[in-house]
This record gives structure tokens, sequence and C-alpha cells, in this order.
């Protein structure tokens, strides 16, 4: 977490099927998520202090939620379809000051989702 970020929210676990990407390339899996940011899981490495944006498509809205990396490191290591090892990385994300319009959405969305358990992955 960033010095002097306190986080104000409850994380809520993500489902499986939510659709979401780091940019226009790079695939993730939101880990959880609250109005204020998110954990992904992904394939390639992001820089903690970077920005990004996440792109979210929740029901018929597709939200692009200006993101800055707080951490980043690798999570596990899988085979892939070919057979060879891919890392996985987990990150966290801030999101400084979104506006009414990004917000309001991600916010009904939010009340559908459950809460995080206490778990040292989650961060």
């Amino acid at each position: 977490m960033l010095k002097g970020i306190q986080r104000r929210h409850i994380r809520l676990a993500a489902p499986a099927t939510l659709e979401a990407s780091v940019g226009l390339r790079i695939e993730v899996q939101v880990i959880n998520l609250s109005p204020e940011g998110a954990m992904i899981e992904h394939r390639e490495a992001l820089s903690p202090g970077g920005s990004c944006h996440l792109f979210l498509r929740l029901g018929g809205a597709a939200l692009s939620l200006q993101s800055r990396i707080v951490w980043s490191h690798v999570h596990s290591r899988r085979k892939g379809e070919d057979g060879d090892a891919q890392m996985r990385f987990r990150s966290g994300l801030y999101f400084p000051d979104l506006p009414e319009e990004t917000l309001a959405p991600l916010q009904r969305y939010l009340t559908t989702l459950r809460p995080v358990p206490s778990n040292p992955d989650h961060r």
C-alpha cells in the first residue's frame, strides 16, 4: 500500500466471469474490487508506481478506471498450454479520483458482490 493511503472500503470478491484488461492488451482476472482499488492477477509484469487503465465490462457498461499500480509480485508459476512454465503476477491498483460517471456504475455493481474473507494472499 502506498504511504498515506488507507483503505476505506471493504474489498469484494469479483466473479471469475468478470471481463477485464489492463490497457488494450493485457487480460487480467480481478480477484477483488472496491470503489478505491482492485487486486488483479495477470501474466505480464506491471511496474509499481506506474499508471494504467483497468477496463471492466459490468453487464452492459464498459468502464475505464484510471489506476495507480501500488504493488506487484510473482504469485505463482503454472504450466501453459504449450507445456512451458508461465509466471502469474498479482498487483494492487488504486483508483484516485474516479469521476462520478465511472464511480456510480462501479458502486452499483459492487452491491452484487460478497466480501473477501480474511486471507494472507489478499493484501
